[in-house]
């Protein structure tokens, strides 16, 4: 049971990085947008 718990903590924070990145080049790519328009 506790191997299981581990596996989905694990799992949770690879997909919690993948949002990080995801968000970053999100964030990204709207300020270079924004800042072309200007």
């Amino acid at each position: 049971m506790l191997c299981k718990e581990k596996q989905i903590i694990i799992e949770f924070k690879d997909k919690a990085q993948e949002i990080k990145i995801f968000l970053i080049i999100l964030f990204f790519g709207i300020y270079l947008k924004t800042s072309s328009i200007k």
